[in-house]
């Protein structure tokens, strides 16, 4: 379960832990747990870059493309550093 992406972040993992609860009497075995958890059939990048992409692009959605918002959020010393990751890694942000 490491290796799983977890895309849907903390609501997904919520939503593992409620169904495991509800639909195991007493302990939860390795059985239980769906096999998309146990093996995840897309491989996730381990490059800093390709990390730092994907880290940008879902802040931006959970900002709703409010670069601003996005920007204070993931800590960068200035907007404009910002927007040169954004343009070095040719993000697309609705709206713009």
């Amino acid at each position: 379960m490491r290796n799983y992406p977890w895309p849907g972040n903390v609501r997904e993992l919520e939503n593992l832990v409620e169904t495991l609860y509800v639909f195991c009497e007493s302990e939860v075995s390795l059985n239980d747990i769906p096999q998309r958890f146990k093996e995840p059939s897309e491989t996730i990048s381990l490059n800093w870059k390709d990390a730092e992409k994907n880290h940008i692009e879902h802040v931006i959605r959970l900002k709703k493309g409010n670069q601003r918002q996005a920007w204070i959020a993931l800590g960068y010393g200035s907007i404009n550093t910002f927007r040169n990751k954004i343009r070095e890694y040719s993000i697309k942000i609705e709206g713009s």
